[in-house]
């Protein structure tokens, strides 16, 4: 589904160019989940970026489904750590927004957004306005929304880091129970190394900046799975061993 051949990037800071990313080998199968897991500013947001197409690589290459990805479309959709709604909408409307802009009739898109509502557990609150939502209910609107176009890859930029421990468990249920009944390739950042485990069919190991592959986990664990299984705790830790290794050699 997905190639990133020797990919880099490099912005340009007051001091002169940085590099954020690279050089980066990954391929991911259809209907993967991928954790990114990384320390922060190895650029693991820049990635999801980069595949999204809201960034342009400086150097390598990127290919879905053998063809390079192009300007940003309905094929990759992103769930952000806020959830980016309009405020002004109800939760029907921001999962429609996105089907409006296709140009969809009314009736397909209140169809649709419907079954998406229902299927993160909103459908009662399907007209409420977004401030009357708990931040939990306000992931499960943008998560909807993501996958409202049908989209070949979800990339998820920390969409759980804001949230309290018990609502993020629900919500761990959540993707995985959609993950067991959808298509979707998803790369999901995280810099939680359990919650990694707990989602994740392999967790992608980013070094320090500029970003490269350290580690590449498989993560063999039957679903569904829970923050507090022994196994999510064994996976982590080995994580987090790899990730302070790398911190320790870079040091010496």
């Amino acid at each position: 589904m997905l190639r990133l051949r020797a990919l880099e990037k490099t912005f340009d800071g007051r001091a002169g160019p940085v590099a954020a990313l690279g050089p980066i080998d990954l391929d991911v199968r259809p209907g993967e989940l991928v954790c990114l897991v990384g320390p922060s500013g190895c650029g693991k947001s820049t990635l999801l970026a980069l595949v999204a197409g809201f960034e342009i690589p400086s150097a390598g290459s990127i290919e879905i489904e053998g063809r390079p990805p192009g300007p940003p479309g309905p094929d990759r959709s992103v769930m952000f750590q806020e959830g980016a709604l309009f405020p002004w909408l109800t939760a029907r409307g921001n999962v429609e927004f996105p089907l409006k802009s296709l140009g969809l009739p009314a009736a397909e898109r209140r169809d649709r957004s419907t079954k998406l509502l229902r299927m993160v557990h909103l459908e009662d609150f399907a007209e409420s306005r977004i401030h009357e939502l708990s931040g939990g209910m306000k992931q499960r609107v943008a998560l909807a929304r993501a996958l409202a176009t049908g989209p070949k890859i979800l990339l998820m930029d920390e969409p759980f880091g804001a949230l309290d421990a018990q609502t993020r468990e629900h919500l761990y249920a959540e993707v995985q129970e959609i993950r067991a009944t959808r298509t979707q390739t998803i790369l999901f950042v995280t810099h939680n190394v359990r919650e990694a485990a707990c989602l994740g069919d392999r967790i992608v190991l980013l070094s320090r900046r500029p970003g490269r592959v350290i580690g590449d986990l498989p993560v063999d664990l039957p679903r569904p799975r829970t923050m507090n299984l022994p196994d999510i705790a064994r996976i982590g830790a080995e994580a987090a061993e790899l990730l302070r290794s790398e911190m320790i050699e870079e040091k010496s």
